[in-house]
């Protein structure tokens, strides 16, 4: 992704996850599954490559991810995925589910950002 379009993923995505209680998933490679409950969002912020592509990394009280180019926001599991390939070429997925919707507008806050990030 371009930079502008990677500084608006960064922007919506702190908005969107800052002071909730996250369910972090960690898909492959392979067959491994890592499953953290009761995370904390950190940060997230790009990194611009040589040729001007970026990518997005967001940290959550575990750690920090490695960038990914591909990100979708998917309102109905109320989750954030990241698609990435490691340097075997194997695939790599990385899904934050937000736990906690105590006055149930999650769902309608992740419909209006995954519009405007369209």
């Amino acid at each position: 992704m371009d930079r502008s379009k990677a500084e608006r993923w960064v922007e919506e995505l702190t908005a969107l996850l800052e002071r909730r209680s996250l369910v972090s998933v960690t898909a492959g490679p392979g067959e491994r599954l890592d499953v953290r409950l009761n995370q904390k969002f950190k940060q997230a912020y790009f990194v611009e490559h040589q040729g001007g592509d970026c990518v997005v990394a967001l940290a959550d009280t575990y750690g920090v991810m490695t960038g990914a180019g591909r990100w979708r926001i998917d309102p109905d599991h109320r989750s954030i995925h990241a698609h990435a390939t490691n340097g075997f070429g194997e695939p790599l997925h990385w899904v934050w589910t937000i736990a906690d919707d105590p006055d149930g507008t999650v769902w309608q806050t992740m419909q209006e950002v995954a519009s405007r990030l369209r």
